[in-house]
């Protein structure tokens, strides 16, 4: 029987595939929901290793993926951020001056263009966001060369912080998808343990695997990713119970965050029927077009909030 890790700090890597056979890596994070059947413990570092040796290309950076920030924007800096931020713009055309001064970097992007800044600094950070050019940045975490999205997996992150299994963000799009064929033999079984067959990597900004799967996670609460819902991760019921009680710091600041708290099934209520009412059917082109401009902006308030 595969063994989980208890408690919070699962930090895991899984993948998947989709309807359409594309494949994707997922990190969880400390507290991000985890597919049962995607669980590889230990055996994930070998599975890395054997991926960063097929064929290279590139990868463009996904706004959806890059952990939005309180009111989507880093904050100005006292004198100058060292850490990388990236930031997502419409055009190069009003920031020119401010690459070439600063040596930023631009990057590919999904939409508009992206730009990497070593350091920013307040001076910078003002320019940028006083032209109303910014649509969003955050604190970018590097890329390995090697990662699966620089060998054609979709690659997605976890959003929001160790209190909650939130969504994940799609953060990055290869220039050339694979598919579970493209894999070496060796390769398919593992990747394709989790099939998300009502799922298509290419229109879908941000995925919750809970509600496609039965899932472990460090957190005892999961995030709908296309409401304002929180509920109880299946199993984890009674701790769910003492951490979002009303009066409890959880459930205030979920509240003051504009989520409801969906409170437990009774003891004895079917799992599987409690799942299925989070569960949304597929999804309409409308629909999903409408889930990517969301996500474009952050995911709006709902992971505001949930990050904060």
């Amino acid at each position: 029987m595969r063994e989980y890790p208890a408690g919070h700090g699962m930090d895991a890597d899984w993948f998947a595939t989709d309807r359409d056979g594309h494949v994707a890596h997922f990190r969880s994070g400390e507290s991000g929901a985890v597919p049962e059947s995607a669980y590889l413990g230990e055996e994930a570092e070998e599975v890395l290793e054997r991926i960063a040796k097929l064929a290279p290309c590139t990868a463009a950076l996904d706004p959806a993926g890059i952990r939005p920030q309180a009111g989507g924007h880093v904050a100005a800096p006292a004198d100058a951020w060292k850490t990388p931020v990236v930031a997502f713009v419409d055009s190069l055309e009003n920031v020119g001056d401010l690459l070439r001064t600063t040596g930023a970097e631009r990057r590919a992007a999904v939409q508009g263009e992206a730009i990497r800044f070593a350091t920013l600094s307040r001076a910078v950070h003002g320019e940028l966001h006083g032209r109303g050019v910014c649509l969003g940045c955050s604190f970018l975490q590097e890329s390995d060369p090697a990662s699966p999205a620089r060998r054609g997996f979709y690659a997605y992150e976890h959003l929001t912080q160790s209190w909650v299994a939130g969504p994940y963000g799609r953060s990055q799009v290869p220039a050339r998808p694979l598919v579970l064929g493209d894999l070496p033999e060796e390769l398919r079984e593992v990747v394709s343990r989790q099939k998300l067959d009502r799922v298509c990597f290419a229109s879908t900004p941000a995925l919750q695997p809970v509600e496609h799967a039965p899932c472990v996670s460090g957190a005892s609460a999961w995030l709908s990713s296309a409401t304002r819902r929180i509920a109880a991760i299946p199993g984890q019921e009674d701790e769910f119970r003492r951490e979002f009680a009303p009066g409890t710091d959880a459930r205030a600041a979920a509240e003051q965050g504009g989520m409801v708290v969906e409170e437990p099934p009774a003891a004895g209520s079917s799992a599987s029927e409690w799942q299925k009412r989070f569960t949304r059917p597929p999804r309409s082109l409308l629909q999903a077009l409408a889930a990517a401009a969301l996500a474009a902006l952050g995911l709006g308030a709902i992971l505001r909030a949930a990050c904060r």
